[in-house]
């Protein structure tokens, strides 16, 4: 499995350099567009939202949309799956820690077990829980 971490920050990072790329390229690509027009132009390619060109483009700067989509977007869409499974992840193991406890309780309710097991059990299992 992936470290999540790492691949994320790399990720991020590497989202972050394609929207300042094309930022910076747009203006210096594309004669008379501003910092704005630039941002906007690539956020709006990499979000897929497709409003269309802010304005008329020249070859150049329709390559350059190609390059953000081909790199941005890939490592967007990987960034947004990759938070999605690390909070499917989280719920599950809430759920998990959830259904421990229960069963200890029902134990407890049946006279296995001392409330002094309950609270050692469940506290330990939230600290593990919290820590991974």
């Amino acid at each position: 499995m992936f470290d999540n971490n790492n691949l994320l920050r790399k990720l991020a990072i590497l989202v972050f350099l394609v929207l300042m790329g094309g930022t910076v390229g747009y203006t210096l690509v594309e004669e008379g567009w501003t910092l704005f027009d630039g941002f906007y132009m690539t956020l709006i390619t990499l979000t897929t939202i497709g409003f269309g060109e802010v304005h008329t483009m020249t070859t150049a700067g329709r390559v350059l949309t190609v390059l953000i989509i081909v790199f941005g977007l890939g490592s967007a869409a990987t960034i947004l799956t990759q938070l999605g499974q690390l909070m499917m992840q989280g719920n599950r193991r809430i759920t998990d820690v959830m259904g421990f406890e229960l069963q200890v309780y029902r134990n407890f309710s049946k006279g296995g077990t001392t409330i002094r097991e309950i609270s050692e059990r469940t506290q330990a299992l939230r600290i593990v829980a919290h820590i991974d």
